[in-house]
């Protein structure tokens, strides 16, 4: 699988198993503390191979491990409970790959769009992780047709329990967006949703692209993003550069923030290397640091976020930052 082997090139995840079943091939990965499924199809008749029938290749489901599926249940009516043993196909592959527990419970229901979630009741599954740390993703971004931003923010809420945060519109002189940002209740991970604000948004190119609401991008946490993104480099990942407005912005809002302890040493590095910064006026010690790569998989849109949270209180998403992402990627979009 061409897109296992730049995985494990390119971002320095690690293959842990294969398994091939008669319509497809799965490849079990780690990144740190997180396993990733990569599955590709080997006959037509695949429901991998429908998948892409109907939409770019990208993630098609987001998997949780929750305390109580029980809990779930109770939120979502529809929400199907399998035990390990007998699991619907999907979950039987990953079943085998992680070897779980016969005592493992399992549940499965639709997200949003092309996007479904697993989601896993096994007290025994984090001794057989990668790591012993909470998990590598710090968010996921959902892309959702205009018009349905408020309702998927609904259905989150009601499904897990996520808390609205943050309310953003970014608007260049070409295209713009809305977006909500939502957080799981025990505050790991994020869920952003945007929506376009016009038929020329990139939101809108990916939606197109991808024939329907699905992750643009995924996040992950990277300690220390600088010394992350030497290593990306070196491994040959493309990474997004910023706008060429970016850093300039970026050294006069330094020069008005003395309360900042921060050395020209370090703001050259990053702007060498292309890396994002903003933080909070009133908490000038958590930083928030952030770089993307081009997008990853042939035929679509989807992409990498790599972000270091500086200090304990560095939550939420910087305004800053998400305009210069914004722009960035319209760039990168009108020259291909």
């Amino acid at each position: 699988m061409a897109s296992q082997a730049k995985f494990c090139r390119a971002m320095g995840m690690k293959m842990v198993r294969c398994v091939e079943r008669e319509d497809r091939i799965t490849c079990l990965l780690s990144y740190q503390s997180t396993w990733f499924l990569l599955s590709s199809p080997t006959s037509p008749h695949s429901p991998i191979a429908r998948y892409l029938s109907d939409h770019a290749p990208g993630i098609a489901d987001i998997a949780l491990k929750v305390d109580h599926l029980s809990d779930v249940l109770a939120r979502a009516p529809g929400l199907r409970l399998e035990s390990s043993s007998d699991s619907p196909e999907a979950l039987c592959q990953l079943d085998e790959l992680l070897d779980s527990s016969p005592q493992a419970r399992w549940g499965w229901l639709p997200g949003w769009g092309s996007v479904n979630h697993t989601l896993v009741e096994c007290p025994r599954m984090a001794s057989r992780s990668p790591g012993h740390h909470r998990s590598v993703i710090d968010h996921v971004v959902l892309n959702v047709p205009v018009g349905e931003l408020d309702a998927v923010v609904a259905y989150y809420v009601q499904l897990f329990g996520f808390e609205r945060r943050q309310i953003f519109q970014i608007q260049t002189d070409r295209s713009g967006l809305s977006s909500q940002v939502l957080m799981d209740p025990s505050g790991e991970l994020y869920l952003n949703i945007n929506e376009p604000s016009c038929e020329r948004s990139q939101i809108q190119e990916f939606i197109t692209l991808h024939r329907g609401a699905g992750i643009q991008h995924l996040a992950l946490r990277c300690e220390p993003l600088l010394e992350t993104v030497k290593l990306l480099r070196q491994q040959g990942l493309p990474l997004l550069p910023a706008p060429p407005t970016y850093f300039q912005g970026l050294r006069d809002r330094l020069s008005q923030a003395p309360e900042l302890e921060w050395h020209d040493a370090e703001l050259q590095c990053l702007i060498e290397n292309q890396i994002l910064m903003d933080w909070q006026p009133r908490l000038p010690e958590s930083m928030l640091l952030q770089i993307f790569s081009l997008p990853i998989l042939p035929d679509s849109l989807f992409f990498f976020e790599f972000i270091e949270r500086r200090g304990k209180e560095a939550q939420g998403f910087g305004e800053r930052n998400f305009q210069a992402l914004y722009e960035a990627v319209e760039a990168d979009l009108q020259t291909r």
